[in-house]
């Protein structure tokens, strides 16, 4: 992110750097990811406050799949510069992707510190829009356990804790859904069926009843 003409003197740590990034970039171009992964974090070790190392050393990550540990320098860069755009738009882009949430205030600070780039509006937006559905989703499934303790609906809980990021919500809805499934096919041997829809129950009776009584 350094202009041609905003390039640091030579003999300089910043020139060195430079450099030696550079080297990183080719060892990613020619698909060497264990060289260009190597040779950011041993620049990031020997100079971690220099500006935009931990965000370079992040997208890699993030081509790399690492998705954790890419975040993880982003917050480093930001602790060095708060203001960074390009940091606050790789978080919420990622996090967007698993709980949008915790994704939207970054997109909203993107937003606040440079309101010309499209793509912090984009992610403005599909942060928004998704956590209101999320929660629409998950006060309706709400509204209908408390309505009918049917498994059924204790199962759609169970996934609309999960979509808003509730993992162990999710997991005792589920097991309460399991626990009454249970309970309910003891009850009656038909009760495991009783998802299904009643036109099929009623083809099945129907044909038992064409057969006729056992001889």
């Amino acid at each position: 992110m350094i202009r041609p003409q905003q390039a640091p003197p030579e003999g300089t740590d910043g020139y060195r750097i430079m450099n030696r990034a550079g080297d990183a970039e080719f060892a990613l171009a020619v698909k060497d990811l264990t060289a260009r992964a190597q040779s950011t974090a041993a620049l990031i070790a020997e100079f971690p406050l220099y500006p935009n190392l931990h965000l370079a050393y992040g997208r890699l990550l993030l081509e790399l799949h690492e998705n954790d540990d890419a975040l993880h320098q982003f917050q480093e860069e930001l602790r060095r510069d708060p203001q960074n755009i390009h940091c606050l738009l790789e978080i919420a882009a990622v996090r967007y992707q698993v709980d949008s949430k915790n994704a939207l205030p970054y997109a909203e600070q993107a937003v606040k510190l440079a309101p010309h780039i499209p793509f912090a509006h984009y992610l403005l937006g599909a942060c928004v829009s998704t956590s209101m559905m999320q929660q629409a989703q998950f006060q309706s499934s709400k509204s209908l356990a408390k309505a009918c303790r049917a498994p059924r609906n204790l199962f759609r809980v169970g996934n609309a804790y999960a979509r808003t990021g509730q993992k162990l919500e999710a997991a005792k809805a589920r097991a309460e859904f399991a626990r009454l499934n249970a309970l309910d096919s003891r009850q009656s041997p038909d009760a495991v069926h009783s998802e299904q829809s009643s036109g099929l129950n009623r083809r099945n009776s129907n044909r038992s009843t064409a057969r006729g009584p056992p001889r």
